[in-house]
């Protein structure tokens, strides 16, 4: 039940992340406590959550708790959830349906720049190409901005612009249009 502490529910593999102390671990309903987040780890460590398994594997990932929640990820199986954080703290499912949002802000034959954002997981990959050509793109982390890096310069952009963002949670957006 919630607020229960439940003894069965995880097993959890430090090996050589810890500096010292073991994890207390507490479950409340959707939630797990792995200890609190002041005591420094030296790398992650295994958590096997022993939970229910969501319908929509897909777009279902663990999640540090906190103001905005951070994406950690996870594997499911049969039981539950397999995950290698890198910190203690508060543990929770969710769920991101919600594709990434891009927007155009300089789309011509020298620049390609749009801004990208994704509310939950956040940004996993970003691919564009011009006529089916891969470009590079820089990603400013703070700002969300994607910016074309031109390899040959005497060679304009023409043709189809595709742009394809893909969040943590597979969820993928497209934009498109013609130069």
């Amino acid at each position: 039940g919630k607020g229960e502490l439940s003894q069965l529910s995880y097993k959890v593999n430090l090996n050589e992340a810890l500096y010292f102390g073991s994890p207390i671990l507490v479950e409340t309903g959707s939630k797990l406590q792995l200890h609190e987040d002041v005591i420094p780890l030296k790398g992650r460590f295994e958590v096997d959550w022993k939970t229910d398994v969501p319908q929509d594997l897909n777009h279902s990932s663990v999640y540090l708790d906190g103001r905005n929640p951070k994406y950690v990820g996870g594997e499911w199986y049969s039981e539950g959830i397999q995950f290698k954080p890198k910190e203690f703290g508060t543990y929770m499912i969710l769920s991101d349906n919600e594709e990434p949002t891009i927007r155009p802000r300089l789309v011509n034959s020298q620049n390609l720049q749009f801004t990208i954002a994704d509310k939950l997981s956040g940004i996993k990959s970003i691919e564009c190409f011009v006529n089916k050509e891969w470009v590079k793109m820089e990603y400013e982390y703070k700002n969300g901005l994607i910016s074309s890096e031109k390899l040959d310069n005497s060679k304009p952009f023409e043709g189809e612009v595709d742009l394809y963002v893909t969040d943590n949670a597979n969820n993928k957006a497209q934009y498109s249009s013609k130069l």
